[in-house]
C-alpha cells in the first residue's frame, strides 16, 4: 500500500511537471518526488505578492513555495525580486510555483535547489539535526547599519557619508537606491553617538508601478531572504515584523506616506540623553 502510495505521487508530480506546477499541492508532491520531504508547513500571512504561500523546512534548509496565477506572473515576480541586494537565496520557478531555498548549510541548500531544478535526487544526510526555525533572530555579526556602527561619533559618519546633510531635527540625511528603490536615510544620534538608521520608501518612488501592498510585501520578503521570518508580538495590535540579537533591532513599518525599515542600537535607544543644566 505505502509503495503504491508513493507511485501514485511521483506519477502526480511528473504529470505537473511536465506542464509546468501550478498549485502548491503540485508543488508539495514535486518537491517529494525529488526527494525533498518538506516539513513544518506555516501558511504566509503576507504572501508577498503572490496569490498563496507557505513556508517549510527541508533539513535545515528554509523552503517557500509561491503560487501564481500564471507562469509570466511568476516569472516576472521571480525577475523583480532578483534585482534586490537583499533578496539572498535560490528561486526557482516551475510553472505558476516559484520555490525559495535559503538558510542552513550551503552543501545542503545547494543539494535542494539541484533536487528542486529536476537535476538530480535529494538525499539529505542522516546526520543533520532538524530544529524549529528561529523568528526574528538577527546575525551577531549586525552591530550597525553597512558600514556604520552603532555609537559611532558624528563626524566620523560624515567622513564615511560626505553627502549627507543635516536636517533641523539634529539629524543627517542623504538619499539612496536601497533593494532597487529610490529611498531616504536618515541617521539619529544620541549624545553624538550613532543610535538609529530609518531607511524609507515613499510610496511613490516605487519601480514599476508597484502598489502600496505589492511595496510592503517584496521588502518584507527581501527582508526575511536575508534574516530568516521576522517576530510578529501576537498580543499587540502591532503586525510590524522585526528582527533582533541583543544589540541591533530591525523593524518593517508602515507609515503613512510609505515603509520604513528601521535600524537601531538597543543600548543606546535605552541611554538616557544628557541635556544641558541651564534654566532647570
Amino acid at each position: 500500500m505505502a509503495r503504491l502510495c508513493v507511485i501514485a505521487v511521483a506519477t502526480l508530480a511528473s504529470v505537473s511537471s511536465a506542464k509546468g506546477l501550478d498549485t502548491i499541492e503540485s508543488a508539495e508532491a514535486y518537491a517529494l518526488s525529488r526527494g525533498v520531504n518538506l516539513a513544518e508547513k506555516e501558511e504566509e500571512s503576507e504572501p508577498f505578492g503572490a496569490y498563496r504561500a507557505f513556508n517549510y523546512r527541508a533539513g535545515e534548509t528554509l523552503v517557500g513555495i509561491f503560487q501564481f496565477e500564471s507562469s509570466k506572473a511568476a516569472s516576472s515576480w521571480r525577475k523583480w525580486i532578483a534585482q534586490m541586494p537583499l533578496a539572498t537565496g535560490h528561486r526557482i520557478q516551475n510553472g505558476a510555483i516559484v520555490f525559495w531555498a535559503s538558510g542552513g548549510a550551503d552543501a545542503e541548500r545547494l543539494q535542494v535547489v539541484a533536487a528542486l531544478e529536476g537535476k538530480t535526487i535529494f538525499r539529505p544526510s542522516s546526520s543533520v539535526k532538524v530544529t524549529k526555525p528561529k523568528t526574528g533572530v538577527l546575525p551577531d555579526s549586525v552591530q550597525g547599519y553597512q558600514d556604520l556602527t552603532w555609537g559611532m561619533p558624528e563626524t566620523e559618519v560624515t567622513q564615511q557619508l560626505p553627502d549627507v546633510q543635516a536636517t533641523s531635527d539634529g539629524e543627517l540625511r542623504r538619499s539612496a537606491t536601497v533593494a532597487g528603490i529610490e529611498a531616504s536615510i536618515r541617521l539619529g544620534f544620541k549624545n553624538g553617538k550613532l543610535k538609529r538608521v530609518v531607511v524609507g520608501f515613499p510610496f511613490d518612488a516605487a519601480p514599476r508601478g508597484m502598489n502600496r501592498r505589492e511595496t510592503i510585501d517584496a521588502l518584507t520578503a527581501a527582508l526575511a531572504g536575508k534574516y530568516g521570518p521576522g517576530k510578529i508580538d501576537e498580543d499587540s495590535f502591532d503586525t510590524d515584523p522585526s528582527w533582533s540579537n541583543g544589540r541591533t533591532t530591525i523593524t518593517l513599518r508602515e507609515v503613512m506616506h510609505g515603509v520604513a525599515i528601521v535600524y537601531e542600537s538597543v543600548e543606546l535607544m535605552a541611554e538616557v540623553e544628557q541635556l544641558p543644566q541651564d534654566g532647570l
